[in-house]
């Protein structure tokens, strides 16, 4: 059964551009007998010789130095700590609609939406994707650009299958939640993976 039997991270020290600088090297041990080195987990493999293999104090020391590299640049690019680049967080919005020319053939036209407690309506090529797909918006072609809603080509059928729908004068309006992933901080991500890889390199030691 082929297995890997050891994994130890080098650093090409960011040669011919490379954008990541390590790479995480897997010594494999074949069912025939081989031994083989896959340097960038690419699944390209070298047969090397058993006296190539790295002892286990190799494989130690190479994490420590992958350890203090990510300690002293916060930066992880193997991925190797669990650290947030990311938050989630549910948002309340509001959207209208209504009918228009096309609304038979390409589904009732977007007004824009706003977020609850906002007073700036924002346009369909302008809304986060995931509001934009909650939605289930389609750009339609032409100069206009205008944004619409497939699934409903009429108001009877919006208002009666749509929770949260109700008229307002000549639009539909409809209140929604909607889970919103933002990035975080780029400072803080970095300090938390300092953190993380120094606790490691503590633990470790």
């Amino acid at each position: 059964m082929d297995d890997i039997i050891a994994s130890i991270p080098w650093s090409c020290a960011f040669d011919d551009g490379c954008a990541a600088g390590w790479h995480l090297a897997n010594y494999w041990s074949n069912e025939d007998g081989t031994y083989t080195i896959d340097s960038y987990g690419d699944g390209d493999h070298e047969t090397i010789e058993e006296s190539d293999l790295p002892t286990a104090q190799a494989e130690t020391q190479a994490w420590k130095e992958y350890q203090q590299y990510v300690a002293r640049e916060g930066k992880d690019p193997l991925g190797e700590f669990s650290v947030k680049t990311s938050r989630s967080a549910v948002q309340h919005w509001q959207a209208r609609f209504r009918n228009w020319i096309g609304s038979s053939e390409n589904g009732l036209i977007f007004v824009g939406a706003k977020r609850r407690g906002q007073k700036t309506w924002i346009r369909g090529s302008d809304l986060p994707v995931p509001v934009r797909d909650y939605l289930a918006l389609q750009r339609q072609p032409g100069a206009n650009g205008v944004w619409t809603i497939p699934d409903f080509k009429t108001e009877k059928a919006f208002l009666e299958n749509t929770e949260n729908a109700q008229r307002r004068n000549a639009e539909i309006w409809i209140n929604f939640e909607v889970e919103v992933s933002t990035p975080r901080s780029e400072k803080r991500t970095i300090q938390e993976l300092k953190t993380a890889a120094r606790k490691s390199l503590k633990a470790n030691a």
